[in-house]
């Protein structure tokens, strides 16, 4: 997918860096459609992810940033493992575009 494509898609994109339960159940809200609709992408799994998960959002981890795979290890117990792992943000918008 080209970036033209990507552009030509019925995509919202917000940008917001606070990772909490109370941030992701106020915004899912105010914007009066179904959770299930979104997905998140973030470069920390303790708090990008978890987040996102934990409200039932798609997560995208992102390879930049926090993240490091030699010294982040993922634990399904503790909902650290996203729907997917991206090189970098156009990655990450580019999978949700196409999910």
């Amino acid at each position: 997918m080209n970036p033209k494509s990507l552009a030509s898609q019925n995509i919202t994109i917000e940008n917001h860096s606070l990772s909490t339960r109370i941030y992701y159940t106020l915004n899912a809200s105010s914007l009066a459609q179904s959770v299930n609709l979104y997905s998140a992408i973030g470069d920390n799994p303790l708090s990008d992810i978890v987040g996102a998960n934990r409200q039932g959002w798609g997560s995208v981890l992102v390879r930049t940033g926090v993240y490091n795979e030699k010294t982040h290890a993922l634990h399904p117990e503790l909902h650290q493992v996203p729907s997917h792992i991206a090189d970098d943000v156009y990655e990450a918008v580019k999978w949700i575009a196409e999910s």
